[in-house]
């Protein structure tokens, strides 16, 4: 899920269709008339990091920062072990200049193992702060902030108006009095020759 600010210029990214990773996407507009596309992911546990599908995202778009579930675990990222979607990611980042950004503490509380990190921030020619791991919400994971060093293009906020709180009888008086702004009693011409 993504959630962005409607002041923010940004459109809905419709990433092709990916083996193993399960994302949505925001394209967002920035001041130097650039892009950034934001990308939410989760790869489930039982699934494989595909190299197609970070080429699918990281590939076709100039700025990505990707954020999620990952369920990849390496010591570079402060994990205790290294699974082979671990060593696949890195790999990945490596061989295609991605920076691998992620928290110093962990992501991810299990009730029957060591605590590791698994949610983490993918970047390509977007800097980042380094993530803090938050335990905010209720779950076995904590999620992950950071800041994106870019100037977004701002949008004027869309004026949303409450209709059921209008006053409808001071509206017809105003609406009545511009439309027909002559009393009865006096007689406009309809057409008035020079």
């Amino acid at each position: 899920m993504l959630i962005i600010n409607n002041n923010l210029r940004h459109d809905q990214f419709y990433l092709p269709n990916l083996v193993g990773l399960q994302a949505t996407a925001i394209c967002l507009y920035l001041q130097n008339h650039n892009q950034l596309l934001f990308v939410s992911a989760y790869l489930p546990p039982t699934s494989a990091i595909v190299p197609a599908d970070l080429e699918a995202i990281f590939a076709q778009n100039d700025s990505v920062v990707l954020v999620g579930d990952l369920n990849s675990k390496h010591v570079t990222w402060n994990n205790t072990s290294v699974n082979r979607k671990g060593r696949t990611l890195l790999s990945y980042c490596i061989n295609n200049d991605i920076s691998l950004n992620y928290p110093d503490q962990p992501t991810h509380f299990p009730h029957n193992s060591n605590p590791s990190v698994l949610d983490i921030a993918l970047s390509k020619r977007c800097p980042i702060s380094k993530p803090l791991a938050v335990p905010a919400l209720s779950s076995d994971h904590n999620h992950i902030v950071f800041k994106i060093h870019l100037h977004p293009a701002i949008s004027n906020p869309r004026i949303m108006y409450d209709y059921k709180q209008a006053n409808w009888s001071l509206f017809r008086a105003t609406l009545n009095l511009y439309l027909n702004p002559y009393p009865p009693s006096i007689q406009q011409p309809i057409l008035s020759m020079l």
